[in-house]
């Protein structure tokens, strides 16, 4: 049996409302269509887990006088805030800027099977399928390989 939904909306937002009223109105429900009838399995509330953080954004000082120059500790205190190379280490690697152009990279120069053999360390046929904690290992292995 094919069922066929079509939802039109003027934005993303109007979408996500049609969508989700449909979707919480067949929620545990009875549905008779064609002459078959099925209930629709009831669905629990779980909390959405994004697929990425969005990013701080810092705000900016606001300045008592914009005319006075900067001082010699106004310049120490912007240093400090450069973030450090282990700073830089310690942040989230990302699977598209981070892994997947090492992947891909190893794959044109040594072939698949040579990433093949590192992902099956992992447990995983492709490197989207390596559990993120392990992407920093995963990539000093891809690295060494190259």
């Amino acid at each position: 049996m094919s069922i066929k939904i079509e939802v039109t909306a003027n934005s993303i937002d109007e979408l996500a409302d049609k969508l989700l009223a449909l979707g919480t109105k067949l929620n545990g429900e009875r549905v008779t269509l064609g002459g078959a009838s099925f209930t629709i399995p009831a669905v629990e509330d779980k909390p959405v887990k994004p697929k990425r953080e969005a990013k701080k954004v810092e705000e900016a000082p606001l300045v008592a006088n914009a005319a006075e120059p900067p001082t010699a500790s106004d310049a120490a205190e912007k240093a400090s805030d450069v973030p450090s190379p282990a700073v830089e280490a310690a942040k989230p690697l990302d699977f598209d800027t981070d892994v997947a152009p090492v992947v891909i990279k190893l794959v044109t120069t040594k072939g698949k099977p040579a990433v093949s053999a590192i992902l099956e360390q992992f447990g995983a046929a492709r490197a989207s399928e390596v559990d993120p904690a392990s992407w920093p290992e995963l990539l000093a292995l891809l690295k060494a390989a190259m």
